[in-house]
């Protein structure tokens, strides 16, 4: 049923800081079972960069009680030298004693949907660019115009002083 979900789950052992990688986990990042070795140095090399802080700050403050959930979404490194945008969830599974003593992670890849994410964000900035700019002459519209001229207007009640129009 995960791999059918797409799907990929891993379980860090806490009391001995061990990491187990599903097979499904694996192939979202483009790797046999055999080839991705299972401490938890392999996940914490794995993550972009600029993702990493972030993402262990996450996992610290989750582990350690300090944020009620774990949903984080970050980019991992392919097998093939890409990233993957992934979003991963953890749930503790508690001990006879009610401390957690392992967490299951499950995560799916969601390049898709970030790549869609960011379209719909750039079409939106040409969008409101274009409602702003003269497409010809690439200067200010009336809608531009009015919009600053009413922030100006407000500016000058707030702080008291004079606004100039110039207006040819």
């Amino acid at each position: 049923v995960v791999n059918q979900c797409g799907l990929g789950i891993w379980d860090w052992d806490l009391t001995t800081d061990e990491v187990y990688f599903a097979p499904g986990w694996k192939r979202m990042l483009g790797y046999q079972e055999h080839e991705l070795a299972a401490p938890y140095e392999t996940w914490r090399d794995n993550p972009h960069p600029d993702d990493l802080p972030g993402a262990m700050r996450a996992g610290a403050d989750y582990r350690d009680d300090r944020r009620p959930d774990y949903v984080v979404e970050f980019r991992m490194r392919h097998k093939d030298g890409r990233y993957v945008w992934m979003e991963f969830m953890a749930r503790p599974i508690p001990s006879e004693h009610e401390q957690a003593t392992d967490i299951i992670f499950s995560g799916r890849d969601i390049t898709q949907r970030v790549a869609a994410e960011q379209a719909l964000q750039a079409s939106r900035g040409e969008l409101e660019m274009q409602a702003r700019v003269d497409s010809l002459t690439g200067l200010a519209n009336r809608r531009q115009f009015d919009e600053r001229l009413a922030l100006a207007l407000t500016r000058s009640r707030r702080q008291g002083l004079a606004v100039a129009l110039m207006y040819m």
